[in-house]
């Protein structure tokens, strides 16, 4: 990673060390994990707006030869100097202090009966606004354009026989999480920093994120909700054996305009539905009260 001049090299007995490029110099080795799932990549991602000197380097683990999930930890590097270079606005980091993990993420435990899993890829992506970004939101946005502070995981897990499997694509936005006050695992609710997408069954290769279709919902008046991962929408490239496919995730609230807009004036008819989905996606006047008893009626609801 040339922004902290490290080499970060993982062994098959679950532990990793990171190399100083600079002295050829050992920083620090990972302790063991309980299952002992060999280091598949790594991932590094930098915060927009912590005052700290620090980034956060993300260790994925599956093992396809036994019975285990896949797993990711998510390590935070602590360093004394943060510089920014006159040709870029990608910051490089000096002076290791210390590391130490801060969040802990296990793959496929939602789902029934699944025995073990790989991970197909994972990439390191920034948002980028749009030209009907309004402009302060622009302004705010540059900061997480210069930095990867969105991490995308692609793994797919099996019941046993490989009878049938599941592939899904997990978004982690790290300045959510930090909105968050920085959780430690995923055992809380995490819907507003973590997302998870299905992608098609099979055999994959390969998936990559396109960075240029990652789009964040915009609107004049931003509510919590259009800044979580569901309202994220974007584009993958899907490598299988055979063939190449193309998958777009839309988010949460062009979802529900789409419904409303297909529906069209017959929509108005039974409103509940799609009122819930819209108050679920934050898409509501800013001092609407949704808590009015009043809330209930038709008429209200249109």
């Amino acid at each position: 990673f040339p922004q902290i001049s490290t080499l970060a090299v993982g062994y098959n007995t679950s532990c990793f060390q990171l190399w100083d490029l600079s002295s050829l110099t050992i920083l620090y080795t990972s302790a063991l994990l309980e299952a002992m799932l060999p280091v598949f990549s790594f991932m590094l991602l930098e915060p927009s707006d912590d005052p700290r000197h620090v980034c956060y380097l993300w260790s994925l683990h599956h093992s396809v030869d036994e019975d285990n999930l896949p797993f990711a930890g998510m390590y935070l590097l602590n360093y004394r100097e943060k510089h920014f270079s006159n040709y870029s606005m990608v910051p490089y980091y000096r002076g290791f202090s210390s590391c130490s993990i801060r969040y802990q993420l296990d793959l496929g435990t939602e789902l029934d009966n699944v025995v073990s899993g790989r991970i197909i890829s994972c990439q390191g992506l920034h948002r980028s606004h749009t030209k009907s970004t309004p402009a302060w939101q622009q302004e705010e946005a540059s900061s997480e354009e210069a930095t990867a502070s969105l991490l995308s995981i692609v793994w797919e897990v099996w019941v046993p026989n490989q009878l049938a499997t599941f592939t899904q694509l997990t978004l982690f936005d790290l300045n959510q999480w930090y909105r968050e006050y920085m959780p430690q695992s995923s055992d809380i609710e995490y819907s507003h920093f973590m997302a998870h997408f299905c992608l098609p069954d099979g055999p994959l290769l390969d998936v990559s994120v396109v960075q240029s279709s990652i789009r964040q919902f915009a609107t004049l008046q931003p509510v919590d909700e259009h800044f979580f991962p569901t309202a994220t929408t974007f584009q993958c490239v899907c490598l299988q054996q055979t063939q190449v496919t193309t998958c777009v995730h839309h988010g949460t609230q062009e979802v529900c305009l789409q419904a409303i807009k297909d529906g069209g004036p017959s929509a108005l008819l039974l409103p509940s539905r799609l009122y819930k989905l819209c108050i679920q996606a934050g898409i509501k006047p800013l001092l609407l009260d949704v808590s009015s008893p009043n809330s209930s009626h038709s008429k209200e609801l249109r």
